[in-house]
Formats: C-alpha cells, structure tokens, sequence
C-alpha cells in the first residue's frame, strides 16, 4: 500500500498552537483542501483522504503516486499544495 500521510509540524509550528481540538480541526481543514485538489478518475484517491487525530492520511493504493509521481508519470500534487493553502484565518473560520 502507498499510503501518504500529512504531519502538521510546519502548521503547527506557525500558529504555536498544540491543543488536541485545534490541531484536529486544521487537520479537518487540510483533508477538505487535499480532497478538493485531488484529480478525480475513479473518485477513490478523494474519498480515501481523511484527518486522524492531527494527521492528514490518503489510504488509496496510488496515493503517493498521484502526489510524487514517478519516473514515467508526472506528479499532480494535492496534498502538499493543501498545506501551503492553510491560512490562520480558515482556523479562525472554523472555530467561530
């Protein structure tokens, strides 16, 4: 399985905020994001993009593929693009 996984550090490290609640919700935030990005063939790559605790997880078998790309097929980003997304004020949103 080529499972591809989003550690929030670099979020985290940006808003210096480490309650459960909050991390969770930007990893809520991420995965929406990741899941609009993702190219859509099947539909499987979105619908396996979920938040775990304050991880963002995308559980397709091509996961990675999709992401990294290979030496024959070229990356289409949608997780790390997600990341770069994120804004302290989609946060602020979230928890009005």
């Amino acid at each position: 399985m080529n499972r591809l996984i989003w550690h929030g550090d670099k979020v985290y490290r940006d808003i210096a905020v480490k309650a459960p609640s909050i991390t969770h919700n930007i990893a809520e935030i991420i995965a929406g994001r990741a899941r609009q990005n993702a190219p859509v063939k099947s539909g499987a790559l979105q619908r396996s993009i979920h938040a775990e605790g304050d991880s963002v997880i995308a559980d397709a078998d091509h996961a990675s593929i999709v992401e990294l790309g290979t030496a024959t097929r070229a990356a289409m980003p949608y997780m790390r693009p997600a990341t770069e997304q994120f804004d302290i004020s989609d946060l602020k949103q979230s928890i009005k």
